[in-house]
């Protein structure tokens, strides 16, 4: 199974060595999308050997669904049999690649192409999740079969990223595999993360809940990371 992670970025390079350290081990490549990156993420990741192709895009108006189009579009002309979405704040958990094909042989006996993953934000330190609520239950379709009749997600936020036609039941299955989320980590983060989408999206039109609950600690709980199920920061890609 030849596994490439498709990595959308703008202005993210103090991200990009701790991701490509945790991530590589993981995949058989990335393929990036600068989407007009002022700090040199750009040339950073098109000198990583990890790294497949960098598409670059003039910035503008952030384009959510241009950009993944264009990400799955290269990664099949890279040979991809499947496809892991990820951002730059973004980790995958230490056994990923292992469980990922385990759950892929298990789902391809019924036909299943695309899988949910479960969504942990780690908050305040790195070794703690939140899990009360909401923070419990996130999850989203960002491991999927490459297929080149992909049915995109047009919503300019927080669309899909696996193939429409990939649901069952009008759902993506579930599957046990788990990403952590570094961008809710300070409180300082999870401020700037309600502004920029109380600014993108300022009337709540494409997330129902809204944004306000990004900095709720209303009855907070965190928990350690699940025993033999966290995540490897590595050495940070030189």
């Amino acid at each position: 199974m030849r596994l490439l992670a498709l990595l959308p970025v703008r202005d993210e390079l103090d991200e990009l060595p701790g991701l490509l350290a945790n991530l590589a081990p993981h995949v058989d490549g990335v393929v990036a999308l600068d989407d007009g990156s002022l700090d040199g993420t750009g040339p950073w990741l098109a000198a990583r050997p990890e790294v497949l192709q960098v598409i670059r895009v003039e910035r503008g108006p952030y384009d959510e669904p241009r950009n993944h189009r264009l990400l799955v579009e290269a990664g099949l002309r890279h040979g991809a049999d499947w496809f892991l979405s990820i951002d730059a704040d973004e980790r995958v958990e230490e056994a990923f690649r292992d469980r990922a094909e385990r759950v892929i042989r298990r789902g391809g006996l019924l036909g299943i192409k695309a899988y949910a993953v479960q969504f942990c934000d780690l908050w305040d330190t790195e070794d703690r999740i939140r899990v009360d609520g909401i923070w419990g239950r996130k999850s989203a379709a960002r491991l999927f079969r490459a297929m080149p009749a992909h049915v995109f997600d047009d919503a300019p936020l927080h669309g899909h990223k696996a193939p429409l036609q990939a649901r069952v039941g009008g759902r993506f299955p579930a599957a046990d595999l788990i990403l952590y989320h570094r961008g809710m980590l300070t409180a300082q983060d999870r401020a700037a993360r309600r502004a920029r989408y109380e600014r993108l999206d300022p009337g709540a039109e494409h997330q129902a809940i809204g944004y306000a609950y990004l900095t709720d600690e209303d009855g907070i709980r965190l928990e350690p990371l699940p025993r033999g199920r966290g995540w490897r920061p590595s050495a940070p890609a030189a």
